[in-house]
């Protein structure tokens, strides 16, 4: 499949270059176009597979092939993102995790990893114990803070959708509560 933005990448490469232009980063400026738009593709994919579930409001059309645009998001300075288009942090976190891919085709912790964060490994009846706090999970952190107000992650978040059939003062419809 070609490179598209809103296909399955969030952000086009021009974007992706002036992100990275105005960082002088020389890293992502010595790739090829053909390496930049897989990189952008796989940092995409890591997108939709760590936050499938997680991403705040809901799909613009059942039909989109990315989980952005999204509507109902607003962010913690109360700015209202538009339904439209894909927000610039969201550009931004796929720009970042595209450089990232281009040294490391799997963005995703291979099974091995964390080994180093084994506290003890016993082999009859196969036990493993990991050092409290250790993750095999890798941790992106610009990511992590580029998309703290697009995604859930305080644990305490229930969405609760309430239907009414038509009510005594004639309202009809749903409402939708956050917490």
């Amino acid at each position: 499949m070609a490179f598209t933005v809103g296909t399955n990448s969030f952000v086009s490469l021009a974007d992706a270059d002036s992100y990275f232009l105005d960082r002088a980063n020389a890293t992502w400026a010595a790739a090829t176009d053909a390496n930049k738009q897989a990189a952008l593709i796989r940092a995409t994919d890591y997108l939709v597979q760590k936050y499938t579930g997680d991403w705040l409001g809901s799909i613009t059309s059942t039909s989109q092939a990315l989980p952005w645009p999204r509507s109902g998001v607003v962010t913690s300075d109360g700015v209202v993102i538009s339904s439209s288009a894909i927000p610039d942090a969201i550009k931004n976190a796929t720009s970042e995790l595209g450089l990232r891919a281009l040294s490391n085709s799997n963005l995703f912790a291979d099974t091995n990893a964390g080994s180093e964060n084994i506290k003890r490994n016993k082999v009859d009846v196969l036990e493993k114990e990991y050092f409290q706090g250790s993750s095999t999970q890798n941790t992106y952190t610009i990511v992590e803070q580029l998309l703290k107000d697009y995604v859930n992650r305080s644990g305490n978040y229930i969405k609760l959708t309430r239907g009414y059939d038509i009510d005594p003062y004639g309202y009809s419809g749903h409402e939708t509560l956050q917490s």
